[in-house]
């Protein structure tokens, strides 16, 4: 077993260079920028750049799954962008429609079309047909494209809602399970707060840049024109209204619970934290409602593994964060040594679910391992599959330090209101065991980061499976590229 100079020499180096970590993984959630395509169109009728003797009936579209829409869904303009099309677009699971007018003239005519996947995710796009010979196209199509700045601002926007689900819910739940006394301490009052305040900045965020990123309007239009404002997914707006109530819900939850005196009896502490649990696993559904879970066959398990993976992942980093800022073992030298043992057993349990409910997911998303190093998604969930990995590491490596210093010493005894001081004082202020807290705090916000940034990323299985070379339109883009 490591002795304590053992541990402080390979935790030095570590704790030295995890600092990089989340800052790369960071930079990987600015880089995914904005949203791919997930839902991608397959073919259209008329085909791209095709020339008809006669005027169609209709424009449809096929996509590779269902598809949302509604009648701005397709547009279809002439070549001077008057628009032509009947405005009822219909849809039957992945075939969306809108009928044509007869009598139309000869000429070059523009489809743009937008749509939202299953996933909320909004992609567009646009091609070109003619009918009877090709003409000169004069103008631009009113609106379209995207925001991409405010795209890419959604990537830090979720990694902080993920922080802030680690240090809001997280946090209060291992201080209610573990160490209630830790609820009037002012670092746990303060890192609970600032979980809350995450959270809301994130949720109002990421409600507001995403109607500006998916209608493509500048950012002034947030306060100039919020009627434009449009995020093309009623899912999206029904999920994020309603994790808006529960974090107010929740900060009321809160408030109450930091300020009632550690002295309430047990029951009372018992009846808190069961409603705390399911006010947060309500709270954590509402995440795999707007990813990729939500999309493709078998959703409904995979929704149930992501907020499984989820709630490992809030109380497992939650109880890293409150051992880490809070129990210190200058003030708080005796709970940090009746709270480590214990809360060993829950990290332990939360790494199973973690491995066991992330194995699932990576398959779903991934399909084959030709797929993991060939798509950006791939070798994104790769980067994390290493994080992951050293997390273990470092949280074996905890436990076993534990179970070394403070459970072999304890094992036959009932636990003491006040250990000895002498017993304690030395493995539980060990600068080394700090040190990897530090360590594995860091790469879990690397790990953090890195989940961001794939939630934006198309997935592997649907990436790898895309025919190699799109048929370029007309119009110069690919039938079913999103526009820039």
């Amino acid at each position: 077993m490591f002795k304590d100079s053992q541990l402080a020499g390979w935790t030095r180096p570590l704790a030295r260079g995890a600092i990089a970590i989340p800052v790369a993984g960071l930079m990987l959630v600015l880089a995914a920028g904005s949203a791919a395509a997930h839902a991608e169109l397959l073919n259209s009728d008329p085909p791209a750049g095709v020339v008809l003797v006669t005027q169609p009936t209709s424009v449809t579209l096929t996509f590779n799954e269902a598809v949302a829409v509604n009648d701005e869904s397709i547009e279809v303009f002439d070549d001077r962008f008057s628009r032509v099309d009947a405005g009822q677009v219909t849809s039957i699971g992945s075939r969306v429609q809108v009928g044509l007018p007869p009598g139309l003239a000869q000429g070059t005519y523009t489809v743009s079309w937008h749509a939202t996947a299953d996933d909320t995710h909004p992609v567009l796009g646009s091609f070109r047909f003619s009918v009877g010979q090709p003409s000169v196209v004069r103008g631009t199509a009113p609106g379209g494209g995207q925001n991409d700045l405010a795209g890419a601002m959604l990537g830090p926007l979720r990694w902080m809602g993920y922080l802030g689900l680690v240090l809001g819910p997280g946090v209060l739940l291992i201080a209610l399970a573990l160490w209630p006394a830790g609820l009037t301490d002012r670092r746990t009052k303060r890192m609970t707060l600032l979980g809350l305040s995450l959270l809301a900045i994130s949720t109002l965020g990421t409600m507001l840049l995403q109607g500006v990123w998916a209608s493509g309007v500048p950012f002034n239009a947030l306060w100039t024109a919020p009627s434009t404002l449009d995020t093309h997914s009623r899912r999206f707006d029904q999920v994020y209204a309603v994790r808006s109530f529960l974090l107010l819900g929740f900060a009321v939850a809160l408030a109450v619970a930091l300020s009632r005196s550690v002295q309430v009896p047990a029951r009372s502490r018992r009846l808190a934290l069961g409603a705390t649990t399911v006010s947060t696993v309500v709270l954590l559904a509402t995440w795999p409602l707007v990813g990729h879970s939500a999309a493709g066959d078998g959703s409904a398990l995979a929704i149930a593994a992501n907020l499984v993976h989820t709630f490992a992942m809030t109380v497992w980093l939650g109880g890293l964060a409150l051992m880490l800022f809070s129990l210190r073992p200058a003030e708080h030298a005796d709970d940090l040594a009746i709270v480590l043992p214990r809360f060993s057993r829950i990290a332990l349990a939360a790494l199973a679910a973690l491995v066991a409910t992330g194995t699932f997911m990576a398959w779903r998303e991934v399909g084959s391992f030709g797929a993991l190093t060939a798509t950006t998604f791939g070798k994104l969930l790769l980067v994390k599959l290493f994080g992951v990995a050293v997390l273990i590491l470092l949280g074996n490596l905890a436990r076993l330090w534990v179970k070394r210093h403070l459970c072999s010493g304890m094992r036959g005894k009932a636990a003491p209101s006040s250990p000895p001081a002498g017993e304690l004082e030395s493995p539980v202020q060990s600068v080394g065991f700090r040190r990897g807290l530090v360590a594995e705090m860091a790469v879990a916000c690397g790990v953090l980061a890195v989940t961001a940034a794939l939630v934006v990323i198309i997935p592997a299985k649907q990436d790898f499976a895309r025919p190699v070379g799109p048929t370029v339109n007309s119009s110069g883009a690919s039938a079913g590229t999103p526009v820039p």
